[in-house]
């Protein structure tokens, strides 16, 4: 059109891509960058945390009004949470909690009946739920998830706390576990101008200091800066793996898909998220090849015959299927 060739575009682009003004991905075209837009690298996530404070306005302390538990039929979202079939009957605890005589907090609990079969005959004392559940039924709480989430209030939300409908809130779940399963789901409607989170940390993650890390990250550096038409990296572990978005990060090249080994929790939990650029890591079963190893073992203590080579099952963990592996713990 221009009566250029067409090696001389693909020259432009290729210096153009260098320079970081245009991306080009595989299926998608060539893109702008915007020089303001910048993904933000490991360092902006939580990690090693040391403690999580709720704080509130002058440190004051907190009132609980309007305690109310009745029956009610779990739906959808209840029910997934506390692994019970949508519609089976399960408490649900209300209050609404006070700073400086100012609603702060609108707390829904839904607790299994199966669990604490009479709990509703105790509503007055149920100030401290987990406290209460240890004292009176011997069940502790061991371990529990809650996510922070952002919504707006809607018109009882807001009568409730004393604001506008439609004022941003924060909206946090949590689920509970005991010895015998999940107990409890919660919903929490809190007012932002009057609760804060602080989270603490120490030290940079783990594996900024492992010589994986920092000699793939070098690697994948000079890998970046010296070739243009890289489509995707294999790494030999999910640390290297890191390594290399870290690279790819700092060198705006969102376009290369990274592939890593191990099944670690941080690249299942890049994997959940959407449009990641990490595309899959590979793992065994720790468990799988500790028991063939031992098989080996004793077949050679024994004096039995014994395969030479043992192979081991390959699971690929990719955005497709990685729920089902959770993101929490190694595979």
């Amino acid at each position: 059109m221009f009566s250029v060739s067409r090696t001389t575009v693909r020259h432009a682009i290729d210096l153009l891509v260098k320079d970081k003004r245009i991306k080009v991905k595989q299926g998608a075209g060539t893109q702008v960058i915007n020089p303001k837009e910048r993904e933000l690298t490991n360092f902006s996530k939580f990690h090693n945390v040391i403690d999580i404070n709720t704080l509130f306005p002058d440190n004051a302390a907190l009132t609980i009004s309007g305690t109310w538990i009745d029956r009610i039929p779990a739906n959808s979202q209840v029910a997934s949470a506390l692994d019970l079939n949508e519609g089976t009957e399960v408490f649900r605890l209300q209050r609404v909690v006070f700073s400086n005589e100012q609603p702060v907090i609108i707390q829904t609990n839904y607790i299994r009946i199966d669990f604490f079969p009479d709990l509703d005959t105790y509503r007055e004392q149920l100030v401290d739920l987990y406290y209460f559940i240890q004292k009176h039924y011997g069940i502790k709480f061991e371990t529990g998830e809650e996510h922070i989430n952002i919504s707006s209030a809607d018109f009882l939300d807001a009568q409730i706390l004393n604001i506008e409908p439609g004022s941003p809130i924060f909206f946090n779940t949590r689920t509970a576990h005991c010895s015998l399963g999940p107990m409890e789901y919660l919903e929490a409607r809190i007012r932002p101008d009057l609760c804060h989170f602080v989270v603490r940390m120490k030290e940079p993650p783990a594996w900024y200091d492992l010589p994986e890390f920092q000699k793939s990250l070098e690697a994948a550096q000079k890998i970046l800066s010296e070739n243009s038409d890289i489509v995707a990296i294999m790494c030999g572990n999910d640390q290297m793996a890191v390594g290399a978005k870290t690279a790819m990060n700092v060198a705006e090249q969102g376009q290369i898909l990274i592939y890593g080994v191990d099944g670690s929790p941080d690249i299942k939990k890049e994997l959940v998220k959407k449009d990641s650029v990490v595309a899959g890591t590979v793992a065994q079963s720790p468990i799988h090849m500790g028991k063939d190893a031992a098989k080996v073992a004793l077949a050679i203590l024994k004096d039995n015959e014994y395969e030479p080579e043992t192979y081991e099952e390959v699971y690929m963990i990719n955005s497709d299927n990685v729920e089902m592996y959770g993101v929490d713990g190694w595979q």
